[in-house]
């Protein structure tokens, strides 16, 4: 399993839920760029045909997320998060009859630091070697 590079705001979570209990199953599929401002296709779920290179980015609300190229993920740190927004999106996208689209914009994840032993020994008054 994948960790989960995409997440939904407020908004898009509940437009996701609206079109999931109206048409089913879905997925979004990102190609062609991955900068900020790039609107991804909404379609039903069995719609991905074998053999495309997309690259799983995990799941918005039950729902995967594919990127092609890959490429636009090989950094550990690049998250995806999906916005609403009026205006016209992809032909055949399944939110384009609400006169809005989803919207993606790229945001780096803090790396975790690694802790320094010699913190604890003040916390918790350990007083031996750390060599």
């Amino acid at each position: 399993m994948i960790d989960a590079r995409i997440v939904a705001a407020r908004p898009a979570v509940q437009l996701i839920r609206q079109l999931v209990s109206q048409h089913g199953p879905l997925e979004f599929r990102i190609s062609g760029s991955c900068a900020d401002g790039f609107v991804p296709r909404c379609v039903q779920g069995n719609e991905r045909r074998r053999g495309e290179a997309h690259f799983p980015l995990g799941l918005v609300e039950g729902c995967p997320a594919y990127i092609q190229p890959a490429s636009c993920v090989v950094e550990d740190n690049v998250h995806f998060v999906l916005h609403v927004e009026k205006g016209k999106t992809n032909p055949g996208s399944l939110e384009a009859p609400g006169n809005v689209r989803f919207l993606l914009s790229r945001k780096a994840a803090r790396r975790e630091r690694s802790v320094d032993p010699h913190m604890f020994s003040y916390l918790f008054g350990y007083s031996g070697n750390w060599g």
